[in-house]
Parts: C-alpha cells; structure tokens; sequence
C-alpha cells in the first residue's frame, strides 16, 4: 500500500492515516471518500 498512497497523494485525495504496518505483518491505510466517510485499505501479510 506504499506505492497506492503515493498516488493518492498525487490525485490529492485526503488520507486520514497513512500507511501503517501492523504486528502481523499487514499494512492499513485509511482514506476519506468524497462525502469524508473514512475508507480502510488492507493488504495482508
């Protein structure tokens, strides 16, 4: 989800929390939608 969110930003599309790994080994990155409802990508581990 690093290279997602580097287009994200290119596209200015607000991200609530950036990229994060978990102690699992999964990664979440949080965005917000047009109506700024919170949106969780995950790519597990």
């Amino acid at each position: 989800l690093y290279a997602p969110k580097k287009l994200l930003s290119e596209k200015e599309i607000p991200i609530a929390r950036g990229a994060k790994p978990r102690p699992d080994g999964a990664i979440q990155l949080y965005l917000f939608d047009p109506d700024n409802h919170v949106i969780e990508l995950f790519s597990g581990p």
